[in-house]
């Protein structure tokens, strides 16, 4: 099943990254797959999750997870708008508090629990809703997303070798490696012949299976990773455009323009001057939003 990799980068200030669905808001992606968990929690709307081979249905107020690195889209039953939100989380919050293969989860396994993370999604949503008028709700926000954590872990854990996705996670395991890799050393000068190294397979080899489990090619997703952190320094420090290439593993300002640009559609000193004048308090989550709505490829809902 050809997918995509999608590059989901939480902000620095928050634990994971929110997802709005609406009629006003709403993208319709391809298969695509990313190493968060995601939780998907329709509202007042009918969703089909598909992941991997199965589809899931889930009516007003239900939750579904999709577990790291399956691959899963999220489309409205006919006749029903989507009004739901996606939560994203980072696996590194799960290292310290699950036992090593245990870090899969199945909601299925305690209903109440279930129920909870649907409540605690909602009240994200009417949170996500009113965070202008007052940014200190993102604490709030912090505190529910951890007790939604809590309860994942202690009722909704499931050992990762008996899940019936194993195979799958196998099947991607040689590419979340390489995925982990690049987004650990993307400051770096990373070639295609240091991922064949790596991954003790020809260069000919990784560039055409790359293309087939990622979507696109090496060097392409090397820039995207590169431009979604770039984009950390942009807006939240008045770094020199140059600094920031250069920290970000651009070899040069004209390559780092030239990559925002050709993403973007605007440059990176305009799209910043933009962000200024908006004024408003936006969270770091939100301009992950933005930054979906404005590019011309949108990589994921």
């Amino acid at each position: 099943m050809n997918a995509f990799h999608e590059i989901v980068v939480p902000p620095d200030n928050f634990p994971a990254v929110i997802l709005i669905h609406s009629p006003e808001n709403t993208t319709i992606c391809e298969m695509h797959w990313h190493e968060c968990m995601e939780l998907v929690a329709s509202l007042d709307s009918r969703l089909y999750v598909t992941c991997g081979q199965n589809e899931v249905t889930l009516m007003e107020n239900d939750v579904t997870i999709v577990n790291s690195s399956m691959i899963h889209r999220v489309t409205p039953v006919k006749g029903h708008a989507i009004v739901s939100l996606s939560l994203r989380l980072d696996p590194g919050l799960f290292k310290n508090y699950s036992k090593e293969n245990h870090n899969w989860f199945d909601l299925s396994r305690n209903e109440e629990a279930r129920r909870d993370i649907a409540s605690c999604c909602r009240n994200l949503y009417e949170l996500y809703a009113a965070k202008e008028e007052n940014p200190g709700l993102l604490l709030e926000a912090n505190a529910l997303v951890f007790h939604i954590v809590y309860l994942m872990i202690t009722y909704c854990c499931v050992s990762r070798m008996g899940s019936p996705q194993a195979h799958s996670e196998k099947y991607y395991g040689r590419y979340r490696e390489l995925m982990s890799y690049m987004e650990e050393h993307y400051s770096q000068p990373l070639t295609l012949d240091e991922i064949a190294d790596l991954l003790h397979l020809s260069k000919e080899h990784i560039s055409r299976e790359f293309r087939s489990y990622v979507g696109e090619g090496f060097r392409e997703h090397l820039t995207k990773i590169r431009l979604i952190n770039a984009q950390k320094d942009l807006l939240g420090s008045d770094l020199p455009l140059i600094d920031i290439a250069i920290k970000n593993g651009f070899p040069n300002l004209r390559a780092y323009n030239h990559s925002f640009q050709k993403y973007y559609d605007i440059p990176p000193a305009q799209y910043r001057r933009n962000y200024k004048r908006r004024n408003d308090k936006v969270e770091y989550a939100d301009v992950l939003l933005v930054r979906q709505s404005e590019k011309k490829n949108p990589i994921g809902v």
